[in-house]
């Protein structure tokens, strides 16, 4: 599409667009095309010649009609490729914000992703910690045998080359009860969060770490007060004591059967 195929020549030259934008860069004859449209989006790519240089050429017009297909594939790879990110930022951040400890590795069991509480973790170094190459380690060489087995096994699954669904195992650790693995392939639309073909899931749970639930999530899903959601999280961290008063709306909403507290004589 062309000036001449929308406007006359008089009517361009009396336009804000060529007083204010086209005169002073020199520029007259445009050629423009629509490459995409959609979701209130649209792509051009515009070609502007100068008055002396004259409109465009039919062979370059032959030129641009070529091209019009290629800069269209382009654009609709670029959409999709963002498409993917924005699924794997969103993806990635739940991740981030689970309370549980979340690796992901690749088949030799070094970490390519850690939320903040695998990290926190990981510092800690008891009972899990992380190597010089960025491997998982647990205490003892055996125990980082059968853990580094679990992951090949899973990570195998994950490529598609056999079917072997991880596990779980117990990694003792010097202070408190001993943490939980639980790894698992990394496949379905899981397996699309850009990490290699061989990748896997690593959840380690804390038994002595308690996870008190969020108390806007609560009120969303109970409707529930500020003060019963209080209540609520701090029952789940074992502290009852004062609350017998405020605890029976709280039941009454959430229909629990366990929000009770004993009658203390």
């Amino acid at each position: 599409m062309t000036n001449d195929d929308v406007v006359d020549h008089d009517r361009f030259e009396c336009s804000e667009w060529y007083n204010d934008w086209c005169q002073p860069q020199g520029l007259y004859h445009g050629t423009a095309v629509v490459l995409a449209k959609g979701d209130g989006v649209m792509t051009q790519f515009g070609v502007t010649r100068s008055k002396r240089a004259g409109a465009m050429p039919s062979d370059k017009m032959v030129m641009l009609q070529q091209l019009v297909p290629h800069f269209q594939r382009a654009i609709r790879f670029h959409q999709e490729l963002s498409t993917s990110r924005a699924g794997v930022t969103t993806a990635l951040d739940g991740l981030d914000r689970l309370m549980t400890a979340a690796c992901v590795t690749d088949r030799a069991g070094r970490v390519l992703f850690a939320n903040p509480s695998a990290e926190q973790s990981l510092a800690v170094g008891d009972g899990l910690r992380r190597g010089r190459g960025g491997s998982l380690l647990a205490v003892t060489n055996l125990l980082t045998e059968q853990l580094q087995g679990l992951i090949g096994g899973a990570a195998r699954t994950s490529g598609l080359v056999e079917a072997h669904a991880g596990g779980v195992l117990t990694l003792p650790r010097k202070n408190g009860r001993s943490l939980i693995a639980l790894v698992s392939p990394l496949c379905g639309e899981a397996a699309k969060l850009s990490f290699p073909t061989f990748a896997t899931l690593v959840l380690v749970r804390d038994p002595d770490s308690m996870v008190t639930p969020d108390r806007e999530i609560l009120r969303a899903m109970y409707g529930v007060t500020r003060a019963e959601a209080a209540i609520a999280t701090a029952l789940a961290s074992g502290k009852a004591s004062g609350m017998r008063s405020m605890l029976l709306p709280a039941r009454g909403k959430t229909g629990s059967e366990l929000l009770w507290m004993p009658h203390r004589r």
